[in-house]
């Protein structure tokens, strides 16, 4: 290296442990700058002793084992970028419907994250000690060079998996949406769209997964890198039931059966329980890796037996199945039609159908003539304000957006040469309305809600679950029905809106509902369960003196506020007045001054629940990323109670 101000620089020359211990205080940035400095440096800062205080760095304060998890890596190098690029993943994310809840949380797995939906149910007798139930619904997993594998989860009267593809996400992503994107054919001759069959090649062709009896066994594909000729071929400009469509016909296409050792257990623990468990979760990795690259281990000998030896040394995020575009062109067959076509080509098929009936007494004259042209300009209007409504509900608000002219599913296919699943991390400017996203009910999509750390003056932030009723929990006796678990997300709001919340002003602490355990939902999803004024101290006093166990009850604050009740609708609920109870025990009671009922609340740790809880049976892999269809019933298992 070059000298500085006549001082050589012996940075190169230093033991590894001093280095280490120097660059333990840079980032991961950094890190690779120094990399490039020099020959020396390159070699040194491809050491695991260089790259574990970054790894532990990231790690920290998580549930993750990194002794356990370097087994499966190539180098704690490859491990941090698995971290890196799965860490934004982590949280709580929702969609709308149903109203009852449809909350997915993402934590740890082994060497994964996995996304497990949380079912709408009752609190069992051991109160918030006791386990969830809980379904998976996608699961992102590291190879052992760092790159990422997806799959989606589902159930079809056996357990299925569906691979996919996942780019490292970034810091701020707030919209998982799942998508079908296009592949071009690395062989056989086909040109890419743009005419430059090199341009467009990106990662590692693969092999399509066709049915036996179609021509296609031999084709290779590769994917299509963005550019801006591709911005006007994105899957979000098909219609909704051509997204539908689509993304049913390719996981019929790439599906695999679960087998019994990919059905181990899913969530890791802090520190493994045995030997046994850790070789069971790291023999069900390899497998999944195995999968991902050669699909169903059925099909051939050497994907049986779990794959301690079949872990492939790379599993680059573009090994995975594809479907042949041609071959599910020909599945759509000829009376295949968009349900939503162009609102300028349906106002002049209807502007023509209007013509044709209306009888020629009235289309004579000068009278007759003025109506009708009257009518036609009526009809288109309505048309176009429809097209305006869902080209608003459907496109993706992003830099450089697409032309709004919808593709037909035809054009779509004929675009590559083949197509896959892909789980799409985005960060989209989103309205919140009291922590609530204003969510596209047209989009195949979770959104993430934006969780505030519970710090000095923010105390109360955070997830919290409860019951109604005092004393809080379930009843004695196992004969009585259990109450609701709600889950609720209490932040902060700075700026006090004064005559939206009551005139009291101030800082806020908003409650909103994201989960209700009842059978029925009553209150709508996103709600505010009740608001507090925190810097308006009350002098009121608890209700009731002790809990269940005859101890006394403490309050250190009390604050006012106002609680939901029965107002407008389901929609649009009113609110009165009640006040918020701190307990020195840690939790929360909100208690409505005319009726006396009581919210209690407790912090909840997720993580332990569901490593503590019940996996049940998924839904269907595209209703169980998120599912669409409006219900007020719990339609995410059979049995909602412990």
């Amino acid at each position: 290296m070059e000298d500085f101000g006549g001082i050589p620089s012996a940075l190169p020359d230093l033991p590894l442990d001093l280095l280490g211990l120097i660059t333990s205080r840079v980032g991961h940035r950094d890190l690779c700058i120094l990399s490039a400095t020099c020959r020396k440096l390159r070699s040194a800062c491809s050491s695991d002793k260089l790259w574990l205080p970054q790894c532990q760095r990231l790690a920290e304060g998580e549930s993750i084992d990194l002794n356990a998890w370097r087994s499966g890596m190539e180098s704690h190098r490859a491990l941090y970028r698995f971290l890196v690029g799965v860490r934004p993943l982590l949280g709580i994310w929702v969609h709308q419907n149903p109203e009852l809840g449809n909350l997915v949380y993402v934590t740890w797995g082994f060497l994964s994250i996995i996304g497990c939906r949380i079912i709408p149910q009752e609190l069992g007798p051991r109160g918030m000690k006791r386990g969830l139930l809980w379904a998976p619904v996608f699961e992102v997993i590291g190879a052992p060079d760092g790159s990422l594998a997806f799959f989606l989860h589902g159930r079809d009267k056996e357990d299925w998996c569906y691979p996919g593809r996942v780019e490292p996400a970034r810091e701020g992503c707030n919209v998982l949406m799942l998508e079908v994107e296009s592949f071009l054919e690395a062989e056989g001759g086909r040109r890419s769209p743009s005419g430059s069959p090199d341009s467009t090649l990106a990662g590692v062709a693969v092999e399509s997964t066709c049915s036996s009896d179609d021509d296609c066994s031999g084709r290779r594909f590769s994917a299509r890198r963005p550019s801006e000729e591709d911005e006007g071929i994105c899957f979000g400009r098909l219609s909704f039931g051509d997204r539908r469509r689509l993304l049913e016909m390719v996981v019929a296409e790439i599906r695999i059966k679960m087998p019994a050792l990919a059905q181990g257990p899913l969530i890791s623990r802090p520190s493994l329980a045995s030997k046994k468990e850790l070789r069971a979760m790291t023999e069900r990795h390899a497998l999944l890796l195995w999968m991902y690259v050669h699909g169903d281990p059925r099909s051939t000998e050497t994907g049986r037996g779990g794959g301690e030896a079949k872990t492939p040394s790379s599993c680059h995020c573009h090994h995975h199945r594809i479907v042949d575009s041609e071959c599910l062109s020909g599945k759509l067959g000829s009376s295949y039609a968009s349900e939503d076509r162009p609102a300028a080509a349906t106002a002049n098929a209807a502007t023509s159908t209007i013509a044709a009936t209306t009888p020629a007494s009235k289309r004579s004259g000068f009278a007759g003539f003025l109506k009708a042209k009257i009518r036609q300009i009526v009809l288109r209007s309505k048309l176009a304000a429809q097209e305006g409504k869902r080209k608003n509900r459907t496109e993706v608000a992003s830099p450089g957006a697409a032309p709004s002219r919808r593709l037909t599913l035809r054009e779509y296919l004929r675009q590559g040469a083949g197509v896959g699943l892909r789980l799409e991390a985005a960060s989209l400017k989103l309205t919140l309305y009291r922590a609530w996203p204003i969510i596209c009910e047209n989009r195949f999509a979770l959104y993430k809600l934006p969780e505030q750390k519970a710090v000095e003056g923010r105390e109360l932030a955070g997830l919290w679950g409860g019951t109604f009723g005092w004393p809080p929990g379930r009843p004695d006796g196992e004969s009585k029905p259990g109450k609701p678990l709600f889950f609720l997300l209490l932040s902060y709001d700075d700026e006090g809106d004064r005559e939206r919340d009551g005139g009291g002003g101030g800082r806020l602490l908003i409650a909103t509902k994201i989960l209700e355990g009842t059978h029925y939902v009553l209150h709508p999803n996103g709600s505010a369960m009740f608001t507090a004024r925190v810097e308006e101290p009350s002098p009121e006093r608890f209700p009731w003196e002790s809990y269940r166990d005859g101890s006394v009850v403490e309050t250190m604050e009390c604050y006012q506020g106002e609680g939901i009740s029965n107002g407008y609708g389901f929609r649009y609920p009113s609110s009165k007045p009640g006040a918020l109870f701190v307990h020195r025990s840690g939790m929360l009671a909100f208690v409505w001054s005319e009726s006396r009922a009581v919210l209690t609340l407790e912090k909840l740790d997720v993580e332990e629940m569901l490593r503590n809880g019940e996996r049940v049976g998924a839904l269907t892999p595209i209703a169980n990323f998120a599912y669409h269809t409006k219900a007020n019933s719990n339609v995410f298992a059979g049995c909602a109670s412990h």
